[in-house]
């Protein structure tokens, strides 16, 4: 009964409101893939996370984790960084905020680095900022 749940669910989701609906739509359910990721497991990555739900426990997937950690190596190791790779910087830890709300608050010194790195090709990292650095690979 339970992967006929998933499909019951999907459909009433998404199914028509009205009995003329005037733009067609095309179901939802793509069998093949609901079939390989929406069984019954302990382990799952969604959106970008490595759920256990045997340990209750959220993280990153080991190539997120290296990459990401690498990046904040190496903005820490040359101390100065361009803009984008600072926006893709918080772009990332952004993202770790869907875990750790409390994130956003570290991240206004690098989003007003950002902001005055536009006008440069490189800046320095103020020391506050390699501080919300090695504070954000502590987080990860």
């Amino acid at each position: 009964r339970l992967p006929a749940a998933v499909l019951m669910a999907i459909h009433a989701a998404s199914r028509p409101l009205a009995p003329h609906e005037p733009l067609p739509r095309d179901p939802m359910v793509m069998k093949r893939k609901l079939a390989a990721e929406a069984g019954p497991a302990e382990c799952k990555v969604i959106l970008g996370w490595a759920f256990d739900f045997r340990r209750m426990t959220v993280a990153l997937p080991k190539n997120k984790f290296l990459t990401w950690t690498e990046g904040l190596e190496h903005m820490l190791a040359s101390g100065r960084t361009s803009a984008k790779n600072l926006e893709s910087t918080i772009g990332r830890l952004t993202h770790m905020s869907m875990v750790i709300p409390n994130v956003h608050h570290f991240l206004s010194r690098l989003r007003d680095l950002l902001w005055r790195a536009k006008r440069r090709h490189w800046i320095p990292l103020s020391p506050a900022c390699a501080d919300d650095i090695r504070l954000m690979k502590v987080f990860l």
